[in-house]
C-alpha cells in the first residue's frame, strides 16, 4: 500500500470535509482482508531499498572573492534516474595544507536537489567533496569531487562605512492636553 495523494477532494468520495488521503493497495482481496486484521506480512517489492547505489551530479559551483560566499548545487539520483528523497549533503574540505575554518548550510529544494553555502573561506585554493549521506541506509553514500579558489577582492573598499544617523528624540507628551482634568 502506498500513498497516492494527500490531497483528494474529500466530498467527491462522500467524506466530509476538505481534503482526504488517497491510498493505493496493489494486492489481492484476501491479502487486503490480512492487512486490515494487522497479519499482513509485506513482500519484497513492499520494502524500501537497502544501501541503494546513488550517483551525483553538480549543477554550478561559484567561487567568489574573499569575503563572499561560495554557492554550489547538487543533484542526487537513484539507479532509475529519478531523486532520492532523504539524506543530506555537505562539503568537506580534503588535501588542502591549510584549511580556516568555515560554515556551511545545505537546503534541500527540492527531492534530489541541495544548494550549499559555505562562508568563511579566506582567499586560496581548496579541494574537497560534496558528500551525500543518509541515515534512513535506503541510499548508499555518494561525493563528488570539487575544486575551486577564492580569489582576494580587488578591489577592496576604502570608504568608510557611513554613521548611523542620530533621529530625534519623541518628547513625553500629555495625552490628556487641552482637556478637563478632575
Amino acid at each position: 500500500m502506498w500513498q497516492y495523494t494527500s490531497c483528494g477532494i474529500a466530498p467527491k468520495y462522500g467524506v466530509p470535509g476538505s481534503r482526504l488521503d488517497l491510498n493505493v493497495f496493489r494486492g489481492t482481496e484476501e491479502t487486503f482482508k490480512t492487512l486490515a486484521t494487522g497479519v499482513w506480512t509485506p513482500e519484497e517489492e513492499d520494502l524500501m531499498p537497502v544501501n541503494e547505489t546513488s550517483t551525483m551530479k553538480l549543477d554550478y559551483l561559484t567561487a567568489p572573492v574573499a569575503g563572499k560566499d561560495v554557492l554550489t548545487s547538487v543533484q542526487v539520483f537513484r539507479p532509475d534516474g529519478s531523486p532520492v528523497v532523504t539524506g543530506d549533503v555537505k562539503f568537506a574540505a580534503v588535501g588542502n595544507a591549510v584549511t580556516p575554518k568555515f560554515k556551511q548550510s545545505s537546503f534541500r529544494t527540492t527531492s534530489g536537489m541541495w544548494k550549499i553555502t559555505i562562508s568563511g573561506l579566506i582567499a586560496g585554493t581548496y579541494t574537497g567533496e560534496i558528500r551525500y549521506t543518509d541515515l534512513t541506509g535506503t541510499h548508499a553514500k555518494a561525493s563528488i569531487p570539487v575544486s575551486f579558489t577564492v580569489n582576494i577582492n580587488p578591489n577592496p573598499s576604502t570608504t568608510p562605512s557611513p554613521k548611523p544617523e542620530v533621529s530625534p528624540t519623541a518628547r513625553p507628551s500629555d495625552g490628556c492636553r487641552g482637556q478637563v482634568k478632575n
